[in-house]
């Protein structure tokens, strides 16, 4: 497979949670476009919209991401939209992320229900040394698919620094696997550190130190109500 993990035009065949899509349409405004037209351009109903466990296929998603991208000829949209996300774009995944005893145990839920929110893409999260490596393996041959592991990153980043109530927490690295773009000056204002594009993978590092640090929103009883519930919603996927 090339850098990035996947085959191209994997994602053709994969599905995405339909919070993600109002999450993302829920921004579309904050950039002066017009939310029903790209609802149109995706081909998805209003109706769609309305089951916060539906899923649809990523190529809806693609069509309005491509759109977006061209009409604010904005590149780095993914990496905006995704800084400004919070945690409960996942739904009960996000609520369960909230209720987690530490970030290492949060990882655990993403890596068992991630299917929930994108299949498209796998996440994994790698020690080396004192770093603790957030990795996301997806393809960037295409806008919509970079679009993808910019929102991916700076997401996980932002709910990584909910979680631990630290909002100044900054990566020491951030690396992406697709080339430096024109628009290269917002991932370090978005990161808070230099980014290296052209790299092996997609990630970004944080002291390892802070993966077993107690969250303060940690509820052991929510947690395994929460984790009951996103078992049966993958269990009914097949």
């Amino acid at each position: 497979p090339p850098r990035g993990g996947m085959r191209s035009g994997s994602v053709s065949h994969v599905q995405v949670s339909i919070t993600i899509i109002r999450a993302v349409l829920g921004r579309a405004g904050h950039y002066g476009l017009d939310r029903d037209a790209l609802l149109r351009a995706s081909g998805l109903s209003p109706a769609q919209l309305e089951d916060p466990t539906g899923r649809v296929p990523f190529e809806a998603a693609a069509h309005m991401i491509d759109m977006a991208i061209a009409h604010l000829d904005m590149p780095s949209l993914g990496l905006l939209a995704g800084a400004n996300l919070s945690a409960h774009a996942m739904h009960v995944v996000g609520a369960l992320l909230e209720a987690s005893g530490t970030l290492r145990e949060a990882h655990t839920v993403i890596e068992r229900f991630e299917r929930l929110v994108y299949d498209g893409a796998r996440h994994s999260l790698v020690v080396i040394d004192e770093g603790a490596h957030y990795r996301y393996q997806h393809p960037t041959s295409t806008a919509a698919e970079r679009f993808v592991v910019d929102l991916s990153l700076a997401f996980t980043l932002r709910v990584v620094q909910h979680l631990l109530l630290r909002r100044d927490l900054e990566p020491s690295a951030v690396r992406l696997t697709y080339p430096r773009p024109d628009d290269a000056a917002e991932y370090p204002h978005v990161f808070g550190c230099p980014v290296t594009f052209g790299a092996e993978v997609n990630e970004f590092v944080i002291p390892a130190a802070l993966l077993d640090s107690p969250l303060m929103h940690s509820d052991p009883r929510l947690a395994e109500l929460l984790e009951r519930r996103a078992a049966e919603l993958l269990s009914a996927l097949g």
